[in-house]
């Protein structure tokens, strides 16, 4: 009987010091498991049985025990470990990492209609102010409104901001403002700003920028 202890128990050593478990097969686990369990049945049986009976309880109770702890030994065993894990790829590290959506206007740009493409507005042109929106962080902003105001010079109809459901780090968006100059137009230029409105304000801080303007 001490011969079957002792191996019993050498093997719950080994299982415990051992850094393969996790990599050991199903039914690995489950003979090893139903031995550990068979063990610990049977010391509980035994002890059970033998204060209810001195004689033949201990040996009854150890029978049972070494059963029932074999099968639930064998069960809790096999199914550790089992739990699946989603494999996520690393993403690239282009940016910094930052909690809060991190906006920034990247590039401003004129875009022209008229036969000129001479970078300014023309008297009576339609043409559009564009915008490089990108997100420097992980966290996406979301209902991104561009905000374009005429700060000094002459009147031009601007069309009415839109809003843009999410930007993430992932993607560049590119939004526009229709700008409409009258047939009066003068040469000179006007100065302009922009910024950034977000649902939960991260946005931007308003910043200026000039487009020459060229009269008949």
């Amino acid at each position: 009987m001490k011969k079957v202890i002792l191996s019993i128990v050498t093997a719950v050593f080994l299982l415990s010091g051992c850094a393969s478990w996790k990599q050991a097969s199903r039914e690995e686990r489950a003979g090893v498991g139903a031995q550990i369990g068979a063990f610990v049945g049977w010391l509980f049986g035994w002890a059970v049985g033998d204060a209810i009976d001195s004689d033949i309880g201990g040996d009854i109770g150890a029978f049972v025990g070494t059963a029932v702890g074999g099968v639930a030994g064998a069960q809790i065993a096999a199914n550790t470990g089992e739990v699946e894990v989603e494999k996520r790829v690393p993403e690239r590290n282009t940016v910094t990492y930052v909690l809060l959506p991190a906006l920034e206007i990247e590039d401003i740009l004129l875009e022209e209609d008229s036969a000129t493409q001479n970078s300014r507005i023309d008297a009576g042109e339609q043409c559009r102010i564009a915008l490089l929106i990108v997100n420097n962080s992980f966290q996406e902003a979301l209902d991104v409104v561009p905000v374009v105001q005429i700060e000094q010079g002459q009147k031009l109809q601007l069309s009415e901001p839109v809003k843009i459901a999410r930007v993430t780090r992932d993607e560049r968006v590119t939004y526009r403002v229709t700008v409409q100059a009258p047939a009066d137009l003068r040469t000179g230029e006007v100065l302009f700003s922009v910024y950034l409105k977000e649902k939960y304000g991260n946005g931007t801080a308003k910043e200026t920028f000039r487009v020459p303007t060229s009269g008949r």
